[in-house]
């Protein structure tokens, strides 16, 4: 029979596999920036050249409209949260205990992403298309903070496979942290570390 114990060293395997995930998704936007950045840096010298032999400005214009463009259109796709009127903050001594009852409703990221924790501890992952995961099991774990200085619930089918970081109001990650700390908040990691904004999940109605 498996013990908790075994659990736990699962847990932390996975945890360090979604870590390197982490970085592979980081070295990979960072290499797409430089690269894209290249190729506008290239467009703007070829722009200069036409420029001088033509001797007209009229090429200036349209990549700043384009510019512009892009800005409003990246604005208007960002997803909008709603806010709940009166957000009940987590309880992460209840939660250890097993009464999730503070963390139970819809959760939102910055990317549109969506967790939903129901009352019978299930919890449904569904991405920006709106294709829902299998339901997972909600596994509790006593006194979870001392693992690595943030609360957390461990999620799977089986056994544990990711871990809902928990971030009460007003409690910072150690890591580093860019979320709005006045509001509870939630990551779906294996790891720990200083996320992106966007990463976090925020209660929605």
């Amino acid at each position: 029979m498996r013990t908790w114990r075994d659990k736990k060293d699962d847990m932390m395997t996975n945890r360090k596999l979604l870590a390197l995930l982490f970085l592979s998704f980081a070295f990979l936007g960072a290499c797409s920036n430089t690269k894209n950045h290249t190729g506008h840096s290239s467009k703007n010298q070829l722009s200069q050249g036409s420029k001088k032999k033509k001797d007209t400005i009229s090429s200036e214009s349209s990549p700043t409209k384009s510019s512009s463009s892009t800005s409003a259109k990246s604005e208007t796709s960002a997803p909008k949260l709603e806010i709940p009127a009166a957000e009940q903050d987590l309880d992460i001594a209840a939660i250890n205990q097993g009464d999730i009852t503070t963390l139970v409703g819809k959760w939102q990221n910055g990317r549109g992403e969506t967790v939903i924790v129901n009352p019978d501890q299930t919890v449904k992952l569904i991405d920006v298309d709106g294709i829902s995961s299998n339901s997972l099991n909600v596994y509790t774990v006593p006194d979870s903070e001392n693992a690595f200085d943030i609360p957390y619930v461990a999620i799977g089918e089986v056994r544990a496979i990711a871990t809902l970081n928990l971030y009460p109001i007003d409690f910072s990650n150690p890591n580093g942290d860019q979320s709005d700390v006045s509001r509870p908040r939630l990551v779906l990691t294996q790891n720990t570390m200083n996320f992106p904004a966007d990463l976090y999940y925020y209660r929605v109605n």
